[in-house]
């Protein structure tokens, strides 16, 4: 965010290493990019494909970001994004871990930034599946967030 502000970039898109999003999603999330500040790419949470696990730690990590930050997301913890220019000047990272996401709609909402949300398609492989956040994850992410809520 700070390289992209730094060098003036009209936009930015980021996503998760752990393969699970395909590039092709990208011009999609630039279109909608054109009315709103930032686009989150939403990954189908209820597919059978979504390991249970993950599956319900979304849709808790989805509730406790509406409940601790009052953003309601359909997958708040999705990596897949698109930010416009305004986004990218007006939002400030305290964190550097998984809670990230849920602190980009944070900012989002205390900037009065537009967010948009698009469904996008989800490479579940092997790997993707034994990657990114688990149940210790959640409760930590879940710590972080009403920490981050006390200091702003």
């Amino acid at each position: 965010m700070e390289y992209a502000r730094r060098r003036g970039y009209d936009a930015l898109i980021t996503f998760d290493a752990d393969g699970q999003h395909n590039p092709h999603d990208i011009p999609l999330l630039l279109e909608k990019l054109k009315d709103a500040d930032l686009v989150i790419g939403i990954r189908a949470i209820n597919s059978h494909e979504m390991p249970y696990v993950k599956r319900l730690g979304n849709m808790g990590l989805n509730l406790f970001t509406r409940i601790v930050f009052g953003v309601t997301s359909k997958d708040s913890q999705s990596g897949l994004r698109a930010f416009n220019r305004k986004a990218i000047e007006s939002i400030r990272l305290r964190t550097n871990r998984y809670e990230v996401s849920s602190e980009i709609l944070f900012e989002a909402r205390t900037k009065n930034l537009k967010i948009k949300e698009v469904e996008v398609h989800t490479i579940y492989t092997l790997y993707s599946k034994g990657r990114g956040t688990g149940v210790l994850d959640g409760f930590k992410i879940l710590w972080r967030m009403l920490i981050h809520n006390k200091v702003h």
